[in-house]
């Protein structure tokens, strides 16, 4: 089973089509399943809608796992199993991106009787789970050379034709840091208007032997989505020290070219990657946050309250981004607004960019933050809130303007 080797790691469903040809139910599309394939052919996977208590709505099952390079069937065979034991699943896999030593994305048709459906999965991480958990960029040690600040200058959509004016016309940042993070912000100067923006952040790998960028999300201003992958391309600079890139999409209907232009003070000494994490009184995880300075600049991501209910804050979200052309309710823009995002300089703390129009050109040093949210995150004085952050350090060094900082 050498060839089986090539699959391991860990895969997330995206898509289901049941029958081919049709969307699944939205029961379905909303579920969480995960399909972990080790290199010794056994394999685990799970299954439920996030934040779901009921036993009928939920799978798993494990066992072991054979494919047949002849015909491209893969055969998952039961030892465990939350529900009642079955026969054995049987799938014809198609390689939709990546390479046969290195695929990305899968498709795969049921074949077994009366099984008629098909599902796409994105690779989350691949090789040592272990490594992969501990550190999504393991093995990416050409990844430190693009960390810095890069400026989306031209979009083409479709490739070789300009994109819309509205969108050459929007800040489009993206930071990557050395430790592999990246925060991602995007709007139209002077926008107000929600519908506008984006903004995402998580963890960045690279491959090299394909030159293909994954973005995968742990934050999103909209409802969350699969990994980003693009091909990239060197246009200004060297392999070392890269000035400027182009990027194509490669996944199904990305047919774009974006130009990024790297930006001065990217490739300072200065640098750190920070985890945040608010707990509530009782020690409960209430939201998240990443934090990054990347030479002369710094970003920042804080995610909305976060609730059991994950499945019904997502659809709560593709409601509101669905809806253009009503406003939200008071709740539901109260819930909208509760992601911050900003990015400025790292030398005077100066927001730059951010998706609050209130928090451009805002300052995060002592005494002059406003936002309660960040005036909560720089709190040094220890009971003084009730709900703590904590700052987990990655990489790097606290920047000792913050706070005198941050233990």
């Amino acid at each position: 089973m050498k060839d089986l080797a090539h699959f391991s790691g860990i895969w997330r469903r995206s898509k289901l089509f049941e029958p081919i040809g049709e969307l699944g139910p939205e029961e379905e599309q909303l579920k969480d399943v995960i399909w972990i394939q080790a290199r010794s052919g056994h394999f685990i996977d799970i299954r439920y809608q996030a934040g779901a208590t009921d036993f009928l709505k939920m799978k798993s099952f494990a066992g072991s796992t054979s494919f047949e390079t002849s015909n491209a069937h893969f055969t998952w065979t039961r030892e465990y199993d939350f529900r009642a034991p079955g026969s054995p699943d049987i799938g014809l896999m198609r390689l939709l991106q990546g390479t046969v030593t290195n695929p990305l994305q899968l498709e795969e048709d049921g074949c077994g009787s009366f099984i008629i459906h098909r599902l796409f999965f994105f690779v989350v991480c691949a090789g040592s789970l272990l490594d992969a958990l501990e550190n999504p960029s393991v093995s990416m040690k050409d990844l430190v050379h693009f960390s810095g600040i890069w400026r989306r200058t031209k979009l083409f959509e479709p490739i070789g034709e300009l994109g819309p004016e509205e969108e050459q016309l929007k800040d489009v940042i993206w930071i990557q840091a050395k430790s592999g993070h990246f925060i991602d912000i995007r709007y139209q100067p002077g926008a107000t208007d929600y519908l506008k923006m984006k903004s995402f952040a998580g963890w960045t790998s690279f491959e090299t032997s394909t030159s293909h960028f994954t973005w995968t999300r742990e934050y999103d201003f909209r409802a969350p989505g699969s990994p980003d992958i693009g091909l990239m391309r060197l246009l200004q600079g060297t392999v070392t020290n890269p000035l400027q890139l182009e990027e194509d999409g490669v996944l199904p209907g990305d047919d774009y070219r974006e130009i990024w232009d790297r930006l001065p003070g990217s490739d300072g000494a200065n640098g750190c990657t920070v985890r945040l994490i608010k707990k509530d009184a009782s020690g409960v995880v209430v939201k998240r946050g990443l934090f990054l300075v990347v030479g002369d600049w710094f970003a920042l991501t804080i995610s909305r309250v976060l609730s059991e209910n994950r499945a019904g804050q997502e659809a709560e979200l593709k409601r509101i981004f669905d809806a253009s052309d009503a406003t939200p309710a008071a709740e539901a823009k109260e819930y909208l607004w509760d992601y911050l995002c900003l990015v400025g300089s790292s030398t005077t703390w100066e927001v730059q960019y951010a998706l609050h129009p209130e928090l451009r050109n805002s300052s995060l040093l002592p005494g002059q933050v406003q936002h309660p949210e960040l005036v909560s995150l720089f709190a040094v004085a220890e009971g003084e809130y009730k709900e703590k952050w904590e700052w987990d350090v990655v990489d790097g060094v606290i920047p000792a303007q913050l706070c005198g900082g941050v233990n």
